[in-house]
């Protein structure tokens, strides 16, 4: 059903009690349908009666001014309506006024009484008892314009027969009518008949006691000589007199109780308002409605202080102010419950504190100063707040420390039931053919498992220090929020005090705490070892599962500085006093610190364990330098320099440029310089993993095949790339960056990288010279060759040809991976190789001339194909050499010796030119000092 619609009220106005007509649409199905009948916000509901849908009568309550009439339904719910009534008061009386009422008793007067008995007897909704109409076809307007001031109750004197006709019976023929009148006429003359006839009837026998009664009296008196009748009169006379004064006493003491009462009564309909205040106090409570229950304490309160000196006395007025109060006071309390009750916005807390305010204010109003150190609701909110926010951020960490631990006893009890043979297997079908995790060759297994453990931590971690810092800004931003306004006395109707330094001072302190308790737990989650070790045995100090895993530290660091940068921007945005952000500066400056040696102290790591081990790292390229030189390399420069350049970028990106607010990272001298020795150790790094390859300490992959010394020329040509390119682009870089003290150490990585290089070169001479000079001995007296006795010679010795071979091998090599060491090289071969020579020429005892013979030749034709190799101190050994052969038969055989070392450059003329061309000019240069100490 519809809602319901009220489109009239007859009549428009009354006092108290007035008798209504409500009509309208959808007034309820039945008298069970109607819940509410409610007029001028009066409920009107008990005497309702439902006497169709389009039609309601009532009587109205106590209801001052205009107001609507509000029918309320089960089927249609709450209506509306499109007339209003307006409610009459009657001027009352006080317990202390004087009134009185003149009762006409003349004939006139108790005939109109009769009548109007009658007519309240007729008073009822259908007095003619004929049909009423269940529609008009007027509207209430039309009567009201039609029939102004008038009303349709025949207990009104402002009665209108034609409009209550109208209303009533528009569609009664004539004939019903006239029986109407004729019925209403028969009910008032048998009621008027009636009730005179009533009273004698029912007082027949006093009326006969009161006539013998008067007989008497008139007997007696008129025999009585004496006055004995009289006297026996006089005295019944005092007894009742005295009566009489008995009833007057007690007649007064039922007046004071009466005024008393009378007195309660007034006070109750005087304040009736009030004692329904405590249960309005509930409904405006529950709709959060304080400015309703602000302005009617007030206006209570004003109410009250008018009250007359007798009316205050009254133990009932006394009893009404209490409960008000009371009510008051519960309005308090609930205003701080839910003042406390966080989170909550800036403008909710000031909201509830402005209208705590406001009743402190009206109790005020009494007559009693204000105590300007009472309760402070603002104050009391701002350090509610805080213990709220501080027990929130440590539940926050509580529960994330839970979920790591969760999470890596997962993940170990997941390890623990993997097989390791199951794993190798796996690894074995790997593209990597070496049949080992590349894990194994550079850590243990118990370090790999660990890796793997803690691959969900970084996750958890970086999840904690967003959460935190996102619930630390916003709860902060409002905290501040709400404490400038503290500050700031922008609370309407809070009292100013003379103290607002020592305020401030209280309210700085709370921020402080604040500001502390979130360094801390960022602090012992992320740089413990920096918590100040007063705090260890406080709940600030909370151990986390993994705390000082480098590696894990590495992952989880540098996202936490981020966002920790962040979120002190923004609080930097704050008018904070400088003094409560040290405690954040110092935070960030030790966070940046710290990501700084962890961002730098990575690589370090990575080029240690893993560089060298993985299969790119070895593929091969060519680079060419500014002189046109080409070397072969593999990638090992290249991955060093992206390593150090990825670190360089991650401390560009999340560490060194200062923001606003922050301390400068290099201001510090100390933290300079190990920063600088962080630096250094990178490229230190390299060169020491290229020495434990060079010095044998750590093993090649198997997919490396390469000899002996082509893995220490690709060595040599990968430090002589990284010094000529990946060494000054990083160090650039380095520069641009802004970082201090680092020129030493340049200077230190060129000394040790040429070190590096002399050691490599030297090892690389070593290694392919050593094989060639140990078996010149060998070769030089093989099928038994005697010195002092052989035969002439008939070509140049194999040894020779053998040092040529093994020395073209050398250069074949060095021409395809360095031509630029194919001069120091091989100068530095010959030297030895001659020097292995003369120390066998030494200890020939004695030359016969054949011998003689074939050892110059011999020696003449290493002299003529290396003398482009030749050094000055090569030249002095030859020359050596040359003076311990014999040489007096060297004129008569010139011819044979001409025609040997003719036919051997002939035969070796292809190998010859390979020596005999002009190598590329090198600044290289092979030093004959020893470097194992270096």
């Amino acid at each position: 059903m519809p809602k319901p619609l009220v489109t009239g009220i007859s009549p428009k106005e009354g006092y108290p009690g007035t008798k209504v007509i409500i009509r309208g649409e959808f007034l309820g199905k039945d008298e069970e349908d109607l819940v509410a009948v409610i007029i001028c916000g009066v409920d009107c509901t008990i005497r309702a009666k439902w006497e169709k849908e389009s039609r309601i009568t009532t009587y109205t309550g106590f209801c001052k001014g205009k107001g609507d009439i509000v029918i309320v339904t089960n089927s249609g719910g709450r209506g509306t309506s499109s007339v209003g009534f307006q409610g009459l008061v009657k001027k009352n009386i006080g317990p202390y006024e004087e009134t009185c009422t003149w009762v006409d008793e003349d004939s006139k007067a108790l005939l109109t009484g009769l009548k109007r008995a009658a007519v309240n007897e007729l008073s009822h909704d259908n007095p003619l008892n004929i049909s009423l109409d269940d529609s008009s076809k007027y509207g209430m307007d039309f009567f009201d314009k039609e029939f102004p001031n008038s009303s349709i109750d025949m207990t009104q004197e402002n009665f209108n027969a034609s409009r209550f006709l109208l209303e009533n019976y528009q569609n009664a023929k004539f004939e019903d009518l006239r029986q109407g009148l004729e019925y209403m006429k028969r009910n008032i003359g048998s009621k008027t008949i009636n009730s005179t006839d009533n009273l004698l009837k029912n007082n027949i026998s006093s009326f006969m006691d009161a006539i013998k009664i008067m007989k008497d009296i008139h007997w007696l008196s008129s025999n009585d000589k004496k006055n004995e009748f009289t006297r026996s009169i006089e005295l019944m006379f005092k007894d009742i007199l005295k009566t009489a004064h008995r009833i007057y006493d007690q007649d007064l003491a039922s007046k004071d109780r009466a005024d008393m009462i009378r007195n309660s009564l007034q006070i109750l309909d005087t304040y009736k308002s009030l004692i329904y205040f405590p249960q309005n106090v509930d409904k405006w409570l529950k709709l959060d409605d304080y400015e309703q229950i602000i302005t009617s304490y007030k206006l209570a309160k004003m109410q009250l202080s008018k009250a007359e000196p007798a009316t205050r006395k009254s133990t009932l007025f006394a009893q009404i102010k209490k409960d008000l109060d009371s009510s008051v006071l519960e309005v308090q309390k609930h205003i701080l419950k839910k003042l406390i009750q966080f989170p909550s916005s800036p403008d909710e807390q000031k909201f509830l504190i402005e209208n705590y305010i406001s009743i402190e204010n009206i109790i005020a109003i009494e007559g009693n100063k204000r105590n300007e150190v009472a309760f402070n609701p603002a104050w009391y909110c701002l350090t509610e707040e805080k213990k709220w926010f501080i027990q929130l951020m440590l539940e926050c960490r509580d529960m994330h420390i839970a979920d790591e631990k969760v999470s890596l006893a997962m993940k170990q009890s997941d390890d623990s039931n993997n097989n390791n043979s199951k794993q190798e297997q796996k690894n074995s079908s790997d593209v990597l053919k070496d049949g080992k995790n590349l894990s194994n060759n550079i850590l243990n297994n118990t370090e790999a498992s660990k890796i793997q453990v803690m691959t969900q931590i970084p996750h958890e971690r970086n999840k904690f220090i967003e959460e935190l810092c996102q619930m630390f800004f916003d709860i902060f931003t409002d905290y501040w929020r709400l404490g400038s306004m503290y500050l700031g006395n922008l609370f309407n109707n809070l009292p100013s005090t003379n103290n607002d330094s020592i305020k401030a001072n209280e309210y700085h302190g709370l921020v402080g705490e604040i500001l502390e308790t979130f360094c801390n737990i960022v602090r012992a989650a992320f740089i413990p070892h920096t918590f100040d070790k007063s705090l260890a045995n406080t709940n600030l100090l909370s151990e986390w599962p993994i705390q000082h895993d480098a590696q894990i530290i590495s992952q989880i660091l540098p996202h936490c500085l981020k966002v920790c940068r962040l979120c002190a921007q923004q609080i930097f945005s704050l008018d904070i006093q400088p003094k409560q952000f040290e405690c954040v500066k110092i935070l960030i400056y030790d966070l940046r610190c710290e990501c700084l040696v962890t961002l730098l102290s990575q690589p370090t790591r990575e080029i240690l364990a893993t560089l060298g081990f993985e299969e790119p790292d070895w593929i091969v390229d060519r680079d060419v330098d500014s002189e046109n030189n080409s070397c072969l390399i593999t990638n090992l420069p290249s991955r060093f320099e992206a390593k150090f350049n990825r670190a360089l970028s991650l401390c560009k990106e999340y560490v060194l440029d200062d923001k606003k607010g922050e301390k400068s990272l290099f201001k510090d001298p100390v933290f300079s310089k190990k920063i600088a020795m962080l630096l250094y150790g990178i490229s230190h790094a390299f060169m020491k993993r290229i020495n434990r390859f060079m010095s044998k300490e750590d093993s090649l992959p198997k997919f490396v095949q390469m000899s002996r010394s082509k893995l220490l020329l690709y060595l040599y040509n990968n430090l002589t790339v990284c010094k000529r390119k990946a060494l000054p682009n990083i160090w650039q870089t380095i520069a641009n960056h802004k970082y201090q003290q680092f020129d030493q150490v340049i200077k230190e990585s060129k000394k040790n990288l040429k070190e590096l290089q002399d050691m490599l070169l030297k090892q690389y001479v070593s290694e392919a010279t050593k094989p060639i000079v140990d078996n010149i001995e060998s070769n030089l007296y093989a099928g038994r060759y005697d010195f002092s006795e052989c035969s002439a010679p008939l070509t140049v010795r194999n040894y020779v040809k053998q040092i040529i071979m093994s020395l073209l091998n050398i250069h074949s090599e060095l021409f395809l991976l360095n031509k630029s060491l194919i001069q120091a090289v091989l100068t530095q071969a010959v030297k030895e190789i001659y020097t292995k020579l003369f120390s066998l020429f030494v200890n020939i005892p004695n030359f016969c001339v054949s011998a003689a013979i074939q050892a110059y030749i011999d020696i003449f034709c290493l002299k003529e194909t290396f003398k482009l190799y030749t050094s000055d101190e090569s030249k002095e050994i030859l020359h050596k050499i040359l003076k311990l052969i014999p040489s007096n038969s060297f004129e008569q055989n010139k011819s044979l010796m001409t025609k040997l070392i003719g036919d051997f450059e002939k035969g070796m003329q292809p190998y010859l030119a390979v020596f005999h061309t002009q190598p590329p000019t090198s600044s290289v240069n092979i030093s004959l000092q020893s470097n194992e100490n270096k």
